[in-house]
């Protein structure tokens, strides 16, 4: 029987260690399809710094008028805390505001100079929205904090015409109910009045007619009832039953 010399083991070693594996090797797990395994020990970098790279990225224009920049951008996108944060970073070069992706590449040499990079090429749509934006007036912006100064200012402008709008109604609103508890003091006074002497004021329902036929107002109708009541004046205004009844009589 033939016998491969590869499978017989060596003099001082065992036929159990043939195979193995020594202690202080480690194996590493394959890693699945598609991704690549991370070395051991490997720590995560940072984003990179766009002042470390060789050639940085100079970003896209931002088409604006340089004349109303600085009233109508909303720079507010850009805070820290900001609710609704501008997709690129601000950068005024030269005078000249320009867009940079957070994700930016760095800037590629050409013949023509250096050329932005492709995630900052992809801003020029988002730059589209927010200058579109910047030219509606206020009332079509529904969150506040998107507004620039200028819309900021026709803001605060159209609340304060309607402070003071409410202003003035409040105030006719006073004079008005001042007016009408005025009105209302006078005819309570006539009708305590008239509660009181019910007997002593002479002919108080022709009195009382002509009131209302002449649109006397209550403190000219006090004054009649006084009158009347002091002999000085006699509604004449005689109806029909009262001349047919002092002929009878």
């Amino acid at each position: 029987m033939l016998c491969n010399p590869c499978l017989i083991p060596k003099q001082g070693t065992s036929s159990q260690q043939v195979g193995a594996v020594p202690a202080s090797t480690s194996i590493t797990p394959a890693a699945p399809s598609g991704l690549v395994p991370r070395p051991p020990h490997s720590v995560p970098q940072p984003p990179r710094d766009p002042s470390r790279w060789a050639v940085p990225c100079p970003g896209i224009p931002i088409e604006w008028d340089a004349d109303t920049f600085y009233t109508t951008y909303p720079f507010q996108l850009h805070a820290p805390n900001a609710k609704n944060c501008a997709p690129y970073d601000l950068m005024i070069i030269s005078g000249i505001p320009k867009a940079r992706s957070p994700q930016c590449l760095g800037g590629t040499v050409t013949l023509e100079g250096i050329q932005p990079c492709a995630k900052c090429s992809r801003l020029t749509l988002d730059v589209k929205i927010i200058r579109e934006r910047a030219t509606h007036s206020f009332e079509h912006i529904g969150n506040h904090d998107d507004l620039n100064a200028d819309q900021l200012r026709g803001k605060v402008a159209a609340v304060k015409e309607k402070m003071n709008i409410l202003k003035f109604k409040n105030l006719d609103l006073e004079d008005s109910v001042q007016r009408a508890q005025a009105r209302l003091a006078e005819w309570r006074e006539l009708f305590s009045f008239i509660g009181q002497n019910p007997i002593s004021i002479p002919a108080l329902h022709r009195l009382l007619a002509n009131a209302d036929k002449k649109g006397w107002s209550p403190v000219t109708t006090l004054e009649h009832c006084q009158l009347a009541k002091a002999g000085k004046y006699t509604a004449r205004n005689y109806t029909d039953y009262e001349i047919n009844l002092a002929i009878l009589l």
